[in-house]
């Protein structure tokens, strides 16, 4: 496992990808995937970095949404899987946020709702642009078969390219 962080600060954010030699698809770096996960619980953030990373996607994550602009502008990033209620930045500010300034960044929501409101958030983090949501807990297989689709229609841009 490999481990950067993209803020130095935080220990929290950090890179981790492993390389998957028996898939031929992900056999270089260059073509790997790369996937910003936002979560404020530890355990479903290490849980989700976990399968992704098995899977072959170069995991990057963070567990605010006031993080995220600064590690898209910094690190190519195909798709965006984030938390709706966190401490500081909730989910939906972060989805309006990213996807006015990366319209071709994928993003998936996920959310086990909120114990103060009584609401289904991920209908509107679907309006506000989010192409796939997910109630916690995630189910990992259909997660994964999601963001394999997601990724399948997806080019890489470099950071300076997607804003």
């Amino acid at each position: 496992t490999a481990s950067e962080s993209p803020c130095p600060e935080r220990p929290c954010c950090h890179n981790r990808a492993v390389p998957n030699p028996g898939t031929s698809t992900r056999s270089t770096w260059s073509i790997m995937h790369s996937i910003l996960v936002v979560d404020d619980d530890r355990l479903i953030r290490e849980i989700l970095v976990d399968a992704l990373t098995r899977t072959g996607y170069r995991v990057l994550q963070c567990d605010d949404g006031k993080d995220v602009m600064g590690i898209l502008r910094n690190h190519p990033t195909d798709l965006l899987i984030t938390d709706l209620f966190m401490e500081n930045t909730d989910g939906l500010a972060t989805i309006s946020t990213v996807r006015k300034a990366f319209p071709n960044l994928k993003v998936v929501a996920i959310s086990a709702g909120s114990s103060r409101i009584d609401q289904d958030y991920l209908p509107i983090a679907q309006k506000l642009g989010a192409h796939a949501a997910f109630h916690k807990p995630v189910n990992l297989d259909d997660l994964l078969v999601t963001v394999a689709q997601l990724l399948a229609t997806t080019s890489r841009n470099p950071p300076d390219q997607q804003e």
